[in-house]
């Protein structure tokens, strides 16, 4: 979403069920299942996004209360990054103090291995929401107070860093109800996941930084991948920005880790590049399991349990076929807890930090090592599957399709012609679902990753037969 007049807010809907993925294969990486609800163009801004979830939360509430009263289902809510702190009106991500969504905790906290995150409760949430309103509807006296001490007056930017400091970060000015339950909002793994690799793209251009040949080497490694171009290296070896960066590309980077670590080493050993080399492997474990929708099969976990850190490997031994899917999936967990405190114990010395230990925590890497292993134990508790169902991939595709037809199709002064809007109600139409060529689908894509799996695992071990023998 742009600031420009040509800005899209889509709200989209999804229904999903183990039944439905396990027996239908609707799957909610698939775009053909998304309902796109409701479409406005603008700014992304607090007064846009009230239209939209001021609008869908009296939907849901007469949804909740005529449809579903009588069987047990669960809503939930994702936004990408920027829409979730212009909804919500909590403290910006980049602010020092509060700057995550759904807990207390400062960055940089859980440099400690020790600290704990807890989640804010829906009763707590509340409470807080009602502190900033108090506090706000009293500006005038504070803007006396302030005035009489020298001090600007207290008006909304004074206010939300009032929020930020006393307020748990929890600010009155969004765009949802006052009586909004913040568990029921999921974070989106399909953007987490992109975030997190162009941070550690972004720091692998800081560690070559200075070093003409190993900037070229490790560029030309990039060009050689099978989605990564010019189009996308330039801009990295011109230490600019990475929003070229796609989900293909962010997805080979992590399946080539291997490669790259090596190539690091070769080019920088040292104790820094051992350290990240941890963080890349331990996050290439993490991504598989936060990609898994059947989270308790054998034959896709125990590829998850083999690879990853060596310390965490032996969890492989702790399952086999004759396991139950509630120990396997107890393994995916504790595999999942210990990656994820690698990856904090590791990236702080490396790309989380700049100047204090753990300053460059982001919104996403808080959700991947706290938030993530709340919310994988309640999903397998209430719907037996994975935290892979919270993906905005499929909403992202929807909302691609309605820019390319604004962007392109009009004119760019607001006005959009019959046949346009037809060719966009057409693109929603001719979708649909074919449950045996997607199963069929599924089943090659799984052949495929486990024939891939295979031949890794004879390289590695060629590889180690020839260093016995060259030894």
């Amino acid at each position: 979403l742009g600031e420009s007049d040509n800005g899209i807010i889509t709200y989209s809907l999804t229904i999903g069920s183990h039944a439905l993925m396990k027996r239908c294969a609707i799957f909610p990486s698939s775009g053909k299942w998304v309902l796109p609800h409701l479409q406005l163009r603008g700014k992304e801004n607090v007064h846009s996004m009230r239209c939209v979830l001021q609008y869908r939360l009296k939907e849901l509430y007469d949804v909740t209360q005529e449809v579903l009263i009588l069987c047990t289902s669960y809503i939930y809510d994702m936004l990408d990054g920027k829409a979730v702190y212009c909804s919500t009106g909590h403290s910006h991500w980049a602010r020092t103090n509060k700057p995550f969504l759904l807990c207390e905790c400062e960055r940089g906290d859980h440099a400690d291995p020790e600290a704990i995150c807890k989640l804010l409760e829906d009763d707590y949430y509340i409470g807080k929401i009602e502190s900033s309103r108090q506090r706000y509807s009293q500006r005038d006296q504070v803007t006396a107070v302030r005035e009489a001490s020298g001090i600007g007056p207290y008006d909304y930017g004074a206010h939300k860093e009032w929020c930020s400091r006393y307020n748990s970060g929890v600010c009155h000015i969004n765009s949802v109800t006052p009586d909004y339950k913040i568990s029921s909002f999921r974070p989106d793994v399909f953007h987490g996941r992109s975030g997190v690799v162009k941070l550690m793209v972004k720091y692998v251009r800081k560690l070559v930084e200075g070093n003409s040949r190993n900037l070229t080497v490790f560029g030309s490694y990039l060009r050689n991948l099978k989605y990564w171009d010019s189009y996308v290296v330039d801009p990295w070896e011109a230490n600019d920005s990475l929003q070229r960066l796609k989900g293909k590309h962010t997805k080979e980077f992590v399946q080539k880790t291997s490669e790259i670590v090596v190539l690091l080493k070769r080019l920088m050993p040292g104790s820094r590049i051992d350290d990240f080399a941890r963080c890349m492997v331990s996050f290439q474990s993490l991504y598989n399991i936060l990609s898994m929708v059947f989270i308790d099969e054998y034959d896709t976990a125990i590829g998850v349990l083999k690879g990853g850190s060596q310390t965490t490997q032996q969890l492989a031994s702790t399952i086999n076929r004759d396991s139950s899917k509630t120990d396997i999936f107890q393994a995916i967990l504790s595999k999942y807890k210990q990656e994820a405190q690698i990856l904090y114990d590791s990236g702080h010395k490396t790309f989380m930090t700049r100047t204090v230990r753990g300053d460059r925590e982001t919104f996403y890497l808080h959700t991947i090592r706290n938030y993530i292993p709340h919310f994988l134990k309640l999903t397998y508790e209430r719907h037996q599957v994975g935290v892979a169902i919270f993906s905005m991939e499929a909403f992202e595709y929807k909302n691609f399709t309605s820019k390319r037809v604004v962007l392109h199709r009009t004119n760019r002064k607001g006005n959009i012609c019959m046949q346009s809007l037809r060719i966009l109600q057409l693109y929603f139409k001719v979708s649909y679902h074919n449950v045996e060529e997607e199963s069929k689908e599924r089943e090659q894509k799984k052949a495929k990753r486990q024939n891939n799996q295979n031949n890794n695992d004879e390289s590695l071990t060629d590889a180690i037969e020839l260093r016995v023998e060259s030894v």
